[in-house]
Order: structure tokens, then sequence, then C-alpha cells
């Protein structure tokens, strides 16, 4: 999908995140949130999207220097 609205025209930024899905990406504590937070806040701000697709090609750790991790959150989560 992304892929596709890229090459329609949409101005995409995209980023994957090992071990995390679409819920688990907003837990608190989650190392993504500050990053989505900064986008939203340059969004508000008028600055615009990059042009075409802007990939991420990395993935983000499973765990933070703090210890934060996605498999430890979801178990705390099921516990």
């Amino acid at each position: 999908m992304v892929k596709q609205r890229s090459e329609a025209g949409q101005n995409l930024e995209y980023s994957t995140d090992k071990g995390a899905d679409h819920l688990s990406i907003m837990a608190p504590g989650s190392p993504v949130v500050a990053d989505l937070l900064s986008w939203s806040v340059a969004r508000l701000d008028g600055e615009p999207q990059g042009a075409g697709l802007q990939e991420d090609l990395g993935v983000r750790p499973l765990r933070r220097h703090d210890g934060w991790s996605w498999s430890q959150h979801q178990s705390d989560s099921t516990a």
C-alpha cells in the first residue's frame, strides 16, 4: 500500500518498528511516541512533508538504553 500511495503522488514518511504492532507502538514508554509527536508538531507548525516517499530503511531496536522493550511490554500487558 505504501508503494502504491507513493506512486500515486502522495508524500509519505514510512518506517517500521521491529516487534511492535499498530497498537503497541503507542504504549506508555514507547520509544516511538517522541518521534510521532515531533512529526505532528512539525506538520501543525506548517513545515511541509518531504516530497515523495521518505522511507526509514533502518529498524528501531527492540530494547532502548533504559531497558524498555516491546517484548517485555507485551508480556507485562498479557499477564
